[in-house]
């Protein structure tokens, strides 16, 4: 085989190289731009979203005016019964509590309202 055929060949698959690299650095840059741009978008949408928490006040333990005075609002609000304080009792009137453990039975004493709260700001 002749040299200068030999180099003819290697020359014209090195612009077909090139052609195909150069291509292709063309999408990579407008991949890269459209990275940076939904980048810049993620961070605005991220702005604008709400901050979210949820609150549990049990018996009048807390007051939801606390955080409503920090900025935050009511988005939701579900209440159900709870018990707030246990007491014990004797299983029958002949059961002493203090010798005979076995005999004590702990009831709820008093019953309160439970308030879930999802606020956000």
């Amino acid at each position: 085989m002749n040299i200068s055929k030999f180099l003819e060949i290697i020359k014209s698959k090195l612009v077909i190289i090139a052609i195909v690299i150069l291509s292709t650095s063309c999408n990579n840059t407008d991949q890269m731009n459209n990275k940076k741009n939904r980048n810049i978008i993620d961070k605005s949408q991220k702005s604008q979203e709400k901050e979210l928490i949820k609150v549990k006040i049990r018996c009048n333990n807390k007051l939801i005016k606390e955080y409503i005075n920090k900025g935050w609002q009511i988005e939701k609000k579900a209440e159900r019964n709870v018990t707030c304080t246990w007491k014990s009792i004797t299983a029958n009137s002949s059961c002493d509590i203090e010798k005979d453990k076995g005999c004590k039975l702990t009831v709820p004493d008093k019953i309160g309202k439970e308030y879930i709260y999802t606020l956000s700001r």
